[in-house]
């Protein structure tokens, strides 16, 4: 995985959707519809751990939410390459919650 901003879908059953991040030296910021994300991530060979934290910025009725919480703690792991990587994450505290994502690197920083 290389700093720079990447699209990250992510799916949880019925919930799908985008987010757009940028990671740079163990550091991740960014955004979806409802989200305002920030955390940190480390890589181990091709392996790829990371913990967020997810604060609402916006509230939507016609959007399917993952946890429909204000503030969200995710802890995701799964392998990575230069430019792409997949994984499965799951939100603290909520075991009834799978979530599958992959992300695609977009461009440089």
């Amino acid at each position: 995985m290389r700093d720079g901003i990447y699209k990250v879908f992510f799916e949880a059953g019925d919930c799908k959707g985008f987010n757009i991040v940028a990671a740079s030296e163990g550091t991740i910021t960014g955004c979806d519809q409802t989200h305002f994300t920030t955390g940190s991530y480390e890589i181990d060979g091709n392996r790829f751990t990371a913990s967020l934290h997810m604060t609402r910025h916006t509230q939507r009725d016609d959007f399917i939410e993952i946890a429909d919480q204000d503030e969200i703690d995710i802890e995701m792991d799964g392998i990575c390459s230069i430019g792409f990587g997949q994984f499965d994450a799951r939100v603290v505290g909520r075991s009834d919650i799978a979530i599958v994502a992959t992300f695609q690197w977009l461009c440089e920083l």
